[in-house]
């Protein structure tokens, strides 16, 4: 290593070094205040009542070394207290103090109204914001289109209506008295708190101040109050010499509202919603018995598409629909070798009755697929499909999604109106709970964004429900992931297992059985009989059978075949098929589909197509968001600074 890039090292070690040094430690090495926006002096006066509501008023001096508009001031009303049963001394508060939560044995989600709240010294507009992980009020205090410089006093007042759920053992009092979160520094910080006094309170032992160990305070007796008076001097802006004071009361001197309302009207509404669902699915959504009726044709003459769509619930691939018009004798499809294997595709020249019968029977979408094979095929009437045009696979792209469309309303048709406008209810209502369960449980961005999302993709399908299909996609997707979040999001808000296990649980058992609520109707279960019949004959023909049925139609075997693979047993049939023919049966064609449909090279390229396409019209965007540090624990709290 050379001389030079020792020197670089030392001095790169050397700033980061006084960097830490600097910014770790401003208080205990001596702060300079004369520089910079800070407050010369802050003074809190707060007044606990008897109910536990609490009327604070806090005064700030500020000094504006800079030109300023004024000064900012966050009021969480959500949080956490942490407190040790054991040694209520080490009573903690939020994360910048607590070393781990499994320290404490309580950890008390807390929720703060704000009343009566008034500023003097200027003009001040009041907004709601997210300040790092809980939902602030943000007084705005100043005017945007004036700047100010020197001294400023503001005083703000307000009273707080804290909800909390008591310990068992105790009721408490928790006030934070100077903000965590402070954007600028504090040359002296006074305070004054007023508590009722009551049998089987003591002030020496009771009254606990925690956080900045530099504090010192007092405690008197007068007009019936415990008023305890303290003040501390130079406080960076840092939440490290932040400080609060904690009393101790008997249980029962407070009737503070209990968080534990929330908690039970989670579970209300997540028990509700499941026994509804299950209720509603047993009486409206039970499937009929499907009853297997044997066929040798497919029903209704439909093509295989469609037959897959209504029992299966999903379009097949699409090579089945070309498969389909070569059964037809629409087209034909061989094998061939051209710098590899390869599949030719010819259409006819003209067609006879019966080909120009079967084409006019097509259902829109099967004609147009034909349409755009004889237009790659061209005057030679004939392509292969390793050479077909951008414009032959957007035209395939564009039938099979107007073929999904079509038949997902076929599909749709063959359940009851009643049970799919009650499935649709039960989706949308879930959405909100979702959401605000969330966003209540977590109290975080985070937690808000993840209950939006979900509501989201589960409004996008719960609107694509309408079959049975998206009904279950719904069903496993609200069931497993909805219901583990807001289980998760319970139990890391309340401390409670067994509640989040049953609202979590609850949400999930009932998405669940809200996605089966849709139930065909007569017609459709006895239509899915019969196409359940014809796959069961498919399956378990017998040589004689086959034989007999090729020998009244010499193309019922060639025509049997796309339907099979629409079933997913097409090779079965080709094997059922060789096994009752003779020896010298021409299988030429069902090689050269079988190999067209399992070798998948018609499937291949077209998803190739689509790849590309999706690929070059998606675009990306990020956004990015940021926030303060975590304020909470005790009443009150929040940040300050100025703007």
């Amino acid at each position: 290593m050379t001389q030079d890039c020792k020197k670089r090292r030392i001095l790169t070690c050397t700033a980061i070094l006084l960097w830490l040094f600097f910014y770790f430690a401003p208080i205990s090495y001596g702060e300079d205040f004369t520089h910079g926006n800070h407050v010369t002096d802050y003074v809190y006066d707060a007044t606990v009542n008897k109910d536990g509501t609490v009327d604070v008023q806090e005064t700030f001096n500020y000094f504006f070394s800079s030109p300023s508009h004024g000064m900012l001031r966050e009021l969480p009303r959500r949080g956490f207290i942490y407190m040790d049963k054991a040694n209520i001394d080490n009573v903690l508060f939020d994360n910048s103090f607590k070393e781990s939560a499994s320290d404490f044995d309580m950890k008390l989600p807390t929720k703060t109204t704000y009343e009566n709240l008034t500023v003097s010294g200027d003009t001040f507009d009041q907004s709601n914001s997210f300040f790092g992980n809980n939902k602030n009020i943000v007084l705005k205090i100043g005017n945007p289109d004036v700047e100010i410089t020197g001294d400023k006093k503001y005083v703000i007042n307000y009273k707080m209506v804290p909800r909390v759920t008591m310990p068992a053992e105790f009721d408490f009092i928790a006030l934070s008295i100077v903000p965590e979160n402070k954007r600028d520094p504090y040359e002296k910080a006074s305070f004054v708190v007023r508590l009722p006094k009551v049998d089987g309170f003591n002030p020496e032992k009771n009254i606990h101040i925690s956080g900045n160990k530099d504090v010192s305070y007092q405690v008197n007796e007068k007009d019936g109050q415990v008023i305890v008076t303290g003040s501390v001097d130079l406080l960076s802006a840092h939440n490290q010499n932040a400080f609060r004071l904690i009393a101790i009361y008997p249980k029962g001197t407070f009737a503070l509202p209990s968080m534990n309302t929330y908690l039970y009207g989670i579970l209300a509404v997540a028990i509700i919603f499941m026994i509804s669902s299950i209720i509603l699915w047993f009486l409206i959504g039970r499937d009929d018995p499907v009853i297997n009726v044997i066929e040798f044709t497919p029903p209704d003459n439909m093509d295989p598409l469609k037959m897959s769509m209504l029992y299966n619930e999903k379009m097949p691939k699409i090579s089945v629909a070309i498969v389909y018009l070569a059964a037809l004798g629409l087209i034909s499809i061989s094998d061939v070798e051209k710098k590899g294997k390869d599949a030719l595709i010819t259409v006819p020249k003209s067609y006879d009755q019966k080909q120009q019968n079967a084409e006019k029977q097509l259902p829109s979408y099967m004609r147009n697929i034909l349409n755009a094979c004889k237009e790659e095929a061209g005057e030679n009437h004939h392509f292969f499909v390793k050479c077909c045009s951008d414009n032959f696979w957007e035209k395939i792209h564009k039938e099979s999604l107007h073929a999904g469309t079509i038949l997902s309303g076929t599909l749709s048709n063959t359940y009851t109106g009643t049970s799919k406008l009650v499935a649709m209810l039960f989706m949308v209502a879930l959405l909100p709970i979702m959401a605000a369960i969330l966003s209540i449980t977590t109290f975080t961005l985070i937690g808000l964004i993840a209950g939006v999302i979900i509501a989201i993709i589960s409004m996008i399908l719960s609107i694509k429900a309408t079959n049975r299909k998206f009904g279950k996609i719904f069903a496993i997707f609200s069931g497993l992931i909805a219901g583990a979040p807001i289980g998760f999001g319970i139990y890391y808000y309340f401390s409670d297992l067994v509640p989040a296990i049953i609202a979590g649980a609850a949400i999930g058992i009932g998405a669940f059985f809200t996605g089966f609520i849709y139930k065909p109707t007569d017609e459709g279960t006895k239509m899915k009989g019969r196409i359940a019949g014809f796959r069961q004959f498919i399956s378990i023909a017998e040589k004689e059978k086959i034989k007999a049925l090729y020998d009244a139609d010499p193309n019922y075997c060639l025509l049997i075949l796309p339907y099979a693979y629409a079933f997913g047993i097409g090779s079965k049939w080709i094997d059922k098929v060789s096994a009752a023919m003779p020896k010298d049966f021409n299988t030429s064609n069902y090689s050269s589909y079988d190999t067209f449909l399992r070798v998948g090279m018609f499937n291949y390229y077209y998803n190739s197509y689509v790849d590309t396409l999706y690929n070059n019209n998606s675009s990306s965007t990020g956004s990015t968001f940021s926030g303060g540090g975590f304020s909470g624990g005790g009443f009150g709290g929040g940040g300050s600074g100025s703007w």
